[in-house]
């Protein structure tokens, strides 16, 4: 299945909206190897989008990158994500606290 990412999401969000616990940010970055930083977030956390290619799994996805999820993994946790009716958004204009 592929999801849409928000503005202002980060893979741990994903991980938990759609896998229902944060250990699936592993199988996310497997398999989605392409997944970018939104440049204005990450110059935000005053790092240099020009000098750095480096992803941060602590800052937020570029808004409208699609993202396969493998909804037959053995990380999902069903009864979680049954609960979790909204998108889930932790990034916050440069701060993640």
């Amino acid at each position: 299945m592929k999801i849409t990412a928000d503005r202002n999401q980060t893979v741990y969000d994903i991980a938990a909206r759609w896998y229902g616990t944060a250990e699936a940010v592993g199988q996310l970055l497997v398999d989605n190897p392409e997944l970018k930083n939104d440049p204005i977030a990450l110059a935000a956390c005053g790092i240099n989008v020009l000098d750095n290619d480096a992803f941060y799994v602590d800052v937020a996805l570029c808004p409208g990158t699609e993202i396969e999820i493998d909804t037959d993994s053995k990380l999902v946790r069903q009864m979680v994500v049954k609960q979790l009716q909204n998108d889930i958004t932790t990034y916050d204009n440069g701060t993640n606290d």
